[in-house]
């Protein structure tokens, strides 16, 4: 089910859950590794798949990335990045009103803001 991979000096585990693919560092040993990814797939495999994902606010989340992308990016693109944020939680406040965390973005959400902003480019589209 998943994979273990070696990136320098460190192992990491790749599974999927919930219709997603995770990545994760799991050491410095392939033993480690193995270890957690086994404990990994019996949760999955138990129906404990939505304790794997990390449980972040999604205002936290862009807090953290804005504080991130503030040192890396220029003011223009950080402004890029604000605008896409203000119309992301717009369309999630007016689609999709319950999810206020990051691990309750599913594909399915992504697809439905895909479709929402081909609509908007185009209205009289059959999509």
């Amino acid at each position: 089910m998943g994979q273990i991979r070696k990136i320098g000096e460190l192992y990491y585990i790749e599974f999927h859950a919930r219709g997603l693919m995770y990545s994760q560092v799991a050491g410095s040993k392939e033993e480690e590794a193995k270890k957690l990814l086994e404990q990994i797939e019996t949760k999955i495999s138990q129906g404990e798949a939505l304790t794997i994902a990390r449980e972040i606010d999604l205002e936290v989340f862009y807090e953290k990335f804005l504080s991130y992308a503030q040192e890396r990016f220029s003011a223009k693109s950080i402004q890029r990045f604000t605008n896409a944020w203000k119309h992301w939680t717009t369309f999630l406040s007016t689609d999709y009103s319950n999810i206020k965390r990051l691990s309750q973005i599913t594909p399915s959400v992504i697809e439905s803001y895909k479709t929402a902003l081909v609509k908007q480019r185009n209205p009289r589209s059959s999509i």
